[in-house]
């Protein structure tokens, strides 16, 4: 009955302790807040919303999660229990989010310690304080409709246990903290510091922004060695926790700043109109085709989508030993990708693997010197994570496959560095053949352009090398020993890639419709056109006498402004329709008053770099000779009303005097601006030779 009661009091201060410790997160998290004036406008993950409120609970989330606990003591066979938790925070910007944590929850191991088979119990609060890094937009040129957020985050807390070690044999009490000497009441919690540092992804639950499905991995560094219940205590104890949870999102405000900007692009919208295309001269046509997909590289059909590296990085030892368990290896790999899907890679890595620990009463040291050989399945899972093409990750994949390790394992006592054990040792110094054994390789992996060619690619991955052998640790235990490599690498493409595994799939489909609608226009275009020109080159063909002598005519007309030019006189036109003869005289550098003109496209004010060197003419002429002005005249061709050409005329001179104020400088009050529309045709039948600006330059 008293152990009922003890229990049943347990829970009832475990309750009262974690809403105590809520509500202090709760107000040290918002008297930390309170300080942030930003008005970034994003809502929990940094997109942005259309609440446009400002209260007390703007920005601030909360949430539940719920996940899986493991170990890092002294104890390392089944260390797996659960946990659950709760989270408050305040986004302070688009970047950046202040949160805090608080998990409950039990930590569990076993294993074998000093000759003794044993278990550790912990029960435990921790409450933290972390700053996360939001990396979508860092990384994502398109985010993906329901990736709401990746980020990563640390910071630091506290940890508050009681922690049990017992004999697994008989369940007798070895060794405890925050129990009495009997192991049957629990006394003050311990505390312990510790340093949180881990990474989440984010995920829409629904469009208004306000729900979000989260799951977390963090790693919970610490340096102190009483959480395993002091049973090393030469060894500091870690724990990881894997969550899934849930979050809402209470409110989210909008600066007036981005509320006039989105007010803005609005008013663009609505005033923005689809205006008809105008066909421009066929000389003035400059744009570039782009180069296909294939044409981007160049190389020997035969190494076709086939690409090679190196990598380096760190092993893991996962065996009997668990103490300082990282090493070193540097590997190569050659591979071939048989579509945007699936590739297929083999692999070879050369290194080493160590581990520390205690066993049967000795500390002893395990060394491997391995080979390893893989061959692996690659499956990019870009269309199952995004929504449109990455802007710079490559890759993200999946791999798994089959392979052998072929290692020299040795065992050493670390009091005198003499050999307990080993495989493909004879003894401490002497090596025999090694051993192999299979294994299987599973991981994750990314890879990065580096550069517009795509010929360079930058990979990291992740690799559990999973084996049921017991070889790896020298024969030592009964216990199968794996290992994983964390790489970092850098990888070529032999030749020529006909595809990329960057592009999703309905990116490459919108490109194929895009590409087939296009070929289709421009085929009806073409039709269009081609039935247009035809009368137009009958005319042209029957015209050929009358171009002739309309060149004739304004070579005549070249030649009488010279011959005036000569006399010294200009003769002009004034806009009143007045004549008036004008002595000039020689100006700087030699030149003379000149006439030109320019001519525009049916229906078109669109100046042609021709054009604008024409004018350039006219400007330098101006700006070298101060006193001299210029008469610019707008002319149409008969198409259309009277009304219509005289308007659009006026557009085209004025178009002229416009670029030479903004362009050249030249003061407006030195141009004369003339509209003639219809009425002075140059040509009787040439519709191109009418629709045209004169320039004329006078004193």
């Amino acid at each position: 009955m008293s152990s009922m009661k003890n229990y049943q009091n347990r829970i009832k201060n475990s309750v009262l302790y974690g809403i105590s410790l809520i509500a202090l997160v709760f107000f040290s998290t918002f008297a930390l807040a309170q300080t942030n004036t930003s008005t970034s406008g994003n809502n929990f993950y940094g997109n942005p919303t259309v609440n446009t409120s400002n209260g007390l609970l703007d920005n601030w989330y909360m949430g539940v999660n719920i996940g899986g606990t493991s170990v890092l003591g002294t104890l390392r066979d089944k260390t797996l229990s659960w946990a659950y938790g709760g989270v408050i925070g305040k986004q302070l910007n688009s970047k950046f989010d202040l949160q805090a944590n608080i998990i409950n929850g039990k930590m569990y191991a076993e294993g074998i310690y000093g000759g003794l088979s044993l278990t550790n119990d912990v029960d435990f609060t921790d409450a933290s304080l972390v700053l996360k890094l939001k990396l979508k937009d860092m990384i994502f040129r398109n985010a993906p409709a329901f990736v709401n957020q990746l980020y990563v985050f640390g910071g630091g807390g506290y940890t508050f246990y009681n922690s049990l070690v017992l004999n697994a044999a008989d369940g007798s009490y070895v060794t405890g903290v925050g129990w009495d000497a009997t192991g049957t009441a629990k006394t003050t919690r311990e505390k312990s510091l510790f340093i949180p540092l881990g990474m989440g992804l984010a995920f829409n639950l629904d469009q208004s922004g306000r729900y979000y499905l989260t799951t977390e991995l963090s790693y919970k560094y610490s340096n102190d060695n009483r959480l395993d219940g002091d049973v090393n205590p030469s060894h500091a104890a870690h724990y990881v926790y894997g969550s899934l949870g849930f979050v809402y999102n209470f409110k989210n405000s909008v600066s007036p700043t981005q509320r006039a900007i989105a007010g803005a692009a609005k008013e663009r919208i609505k005033a923005s109109t689809v205006k008809p295309s105008v066909l421009r001269p066929k000389e003035e046509k400059t744009e570039k085709t782009e180069k296909t997909e294939e044409e981007t590289y160049n190389g020997n059909g035969i190494f076709a989508n086939w690409y090679a590296g190196v990598n380096v990085g760190a092993t893991t030892m996962l065996a009997t030993l668990r103490d300082k368990p990282n090493s070193w290896a540097v590997g190569a790999f050659l591979g071939k990708q048989f579509n945007r899907k699936i590739g297929i890679q083999a692999n070879v890595l050369n290194g080493q693997m160590h581990a520390e620990g205690l066993y049967g009463g000795s500390n002893l040291e395990n060394k491997v010197n391995f080979t390893d050989l893989s061959l692996l399945l690659k499956l990019n899972l870009n269309d199952v994570i995004f929504t449109k093409s990455p802007k710079v990750l490559r890759e993200f994949y999946l791999f798994g496959g089959a392979g052998l390790t072929y290692f020299n394992s040795k065992v050493l006592d670390m009091a005198d560095g003499s050999f307990i054990t080993g495989l493909g040792w004879a003894n401490d110094t002497v090596k025999t053949s090694r051993v192999n054994t299979p294994f299987i390789p599973i991981g994750v992996g990314m890879s990065f352009n580096l550069g517009k060619t795509g010929r360079y690619v930058l990979t990291t991955e992740f690799t559990y090398r999973y084996s049921n052998d017991n070889q790896l640790d020298g024969g030592l235990t009964t216990h199968a020993g794996h290992y994983t490599y964390t790489s970092l690498g850098l990888a070529y493409n032999l030749g020529k890639q006909t595809f990329t595994t960057q592009k999703i799939s309905s990116d490459i489909i919108q490109e194929q419709v895009t590409a087939s609608a296009v070929k289709q226009v421009r085929g009806e275009i073409s039709g269009i056109v081609q039935e247009e020109l035809e009368p137009v080159k009958e005319e042209l063909s029957a015209q050929s006498k009358s171009i002739a002598s309309i060149q004739q005519e304004v070579e005549m007309r070249i030649n009488a402004l010279k011959e005036t030019i000569k006399q010294g006189v200009v003769t002009t036109q004034l806009p009143d329709g007045t004549v008036q003869s004008t002595q000039i005289t020689q100006v700087a550098g030699g030149s003379v008053p000149a006439m030109t003109s320019i001519y525009f496209a049916f229906n078109s004010l669109y100046l042609t770099p021709d054009m604008q060197r024409e004018i350039a003419t006219i400007a330098r002429l101006m700006k070298k000779n101060k006193k001299l002005r210029c008469e610019i005249i707008g002319n149409s061709s008969n198409v259309g009303s009277p009304e219509y050409n005289l308007m659009l005329s006026q557009k085209r001179a004025q178009a002229v005097a416009s670029f030479l104020t903004t362009e050249f400088g030249i003061d407006s009050e030195r141009l004369l601006v003339k509209s003639n529309g219809i009425t002075d045709p140059l040509a009787k039948n040439l519709h191109k030779i009418n629709r045209r600006v004169d320039m004329q330059l006078f004193w």
